[in-house]
C-alpha cells in the first residue's frame, strides 16, 4: 500500500502522527476509529482513492483479518470493490459496531448520574447518546432527566 502518510513532514514542519490501529474489540470504537482516520487521511497528501488501503495499515487482529478476507474475496471477483470511502465506513461498521456498542452505551446511561457538575454530567451523557443513534429524542429526553440531582430535576 506504500508508506504510511505523513502531513507536512518535509521541510522541518509538523508530523501528523497516524491514528491508533483499530482490532475489532474494544476501544477506540469502530465510529471513532473511523472519524478519527478519516480526519487524518484529509490531512494526508493521499487521494481519496488510496485512503482505503491506507487505512487497511492502520487495523490489527480481528479488524485487519476482516480486511484482508474482503479483500481477497474483491482479487478474487466474489465481491465488488469498494466504491468509496463511504462504502468501506460502512461495511466495516456494520462488521465491528454490532448491537454490543449501543448496548453497552444504554447499560452505561441507564447507570449515569449527575454527582459533579451539570456540565460534567452534560458532555458524559452526550459522548454516552452518541454511540446511541437509535435512542428517540423522547427517550433521550427520559434518560436525561432521571440522571440529573434530584435538586435539578424539578
Amino acid at each position: 500500500p506504500g508508506p504510511v502518510p505523513t502531513v507536512g513532514s518535509v521541510g522541518g514542519h509538523m508530523k501528523l502522527e497516524p491514528p491508533a490501529k483499530f482490532t475489532g474489540k474494544g476501544f477506540p470504537t469502530v465510529r471513532d476509529w473511523l472519524e478519527e482516520t478519516a480526519n487524518w487521511l484529509e490531512l494526508s497528501p493521499c487521494t481519496p482513492d488510496q485512503w482505503i488501503n491506507i487505512a487497511g495499515t492502520r487495523l490489527e487482529k480481528g479488524a485487519s483479518s476482516w480486511f484482508r478476507t474482503e479483500k481477497a474475496s474483491i482479487r478474487a471477483s466474489n465481491r465488488a470493490p469498494w466504491a468509496n470511502w463511504r462504502e468501506f465506513a460502512q461495511e466495516i461498521t456494520a462488521a465491528f459496531s454490532a448491537i454490543t456498542e449501543e448496548e453497552q452505551a444504554r447499560k452505561q446511561l441507564k447507570g449515569l448520574s449527575q454527582t459533579g457538575s451539570a456540565q460534567n454530567y452534560i458532555q458524559r451523557f452526550r459522548d454516552l447518546k452518541l454511540r446511541i443513534p437509535s435512542m428517540s429524542v423522547a427517550d433521550t429526553y427520559a434518560a436525561f432527566m432521571d440522571g440529573l440531582k434530584p435538586a435539578i430535576r424539578q
